[in-house]
């Protein structure tokens, strides 16, 4: 079995109350500045951009809090020099405090390092990491990142947009099938 690369917990009120060593060393990797200690007695969804991505990570709390039976789901984590695949368990055995689980799969170096830090916002699913392109002539499509890059020539401009999270309609009936007829449990991995 992996080690667990970071744990956390939820009070009934959805509010950070404990986190594992794993998670202070994976927010000092990732974060822009401020202390991982900020977060506890926080609820969660301070820390959750979008609206799309809240509703989703509200209606997985109200699953696994009703079902009281342990989700498994994969996700993307990208840091700016690496790409991670993860999996995440959610699980609740009381009906109110909800511990999350995840652990790193793979990973994989970008070629070149993303930066990202102009006010221009480029719309990411925040579980499969591709980027929503609008198309000229209408219409819009999910694509790699590394292809947006190409596609849009984010590295030719002065400064590389910031990233707005949403979700993709692949991602969000994944998670809700998921969610819905498919309980998984911890042994598995």
């Amino acid at each position: 079995m992996l080690e667990p690369s970071v744990e956390y917990s939820l009070d009934e009120h959805d509010k950070i109350v404990r986190v594992n060593q794993a998670w202070h060393q994976f927010y000092a990797d990732n974060a822009t500045g401020g202390s991982s200690a900020s977060f506890l007695g926080q609820s969660i969804f301070n820390w959750i951009r979008g609206p799309e991505v809240r509703e989703l990570f509200s209606y997985l709390l109200k699953t696994v809090r009703r079902r009281r039976e342990t989700l498994i789901l994969p996700f993307r984590c990208d840091s700016a020099q690496k790409r991670r695949y993860m999996v995440m368990y959610i699980d609740c055995e009381d009906g109110k405090n909800v511990h999350f689980q995840t652990w790193t799969l793979k990973q994989e170096a970008f070629s070149k390092p993303l930066s990202w830090s102009s006010q221009e916002p480029l719309v990411m699913c925040a579980w499969c990491n591709r980027v929503l392109i609008s198309k000229p002539l209408g219409g819009e499509r999910w694509t790699e990142i590394e292809d947006a890059i190409i596609e849009l020539g984010l590295f030719q401009r002065e400064h590389n947009p910031r990233f707005a999270h949403s979700i993709c309609e692949d991602c969000k009936r994944m998670i809700q099938y998921e969610a819905a007829v498919a309980p998984r449990y911890l042994a598995q991995i």
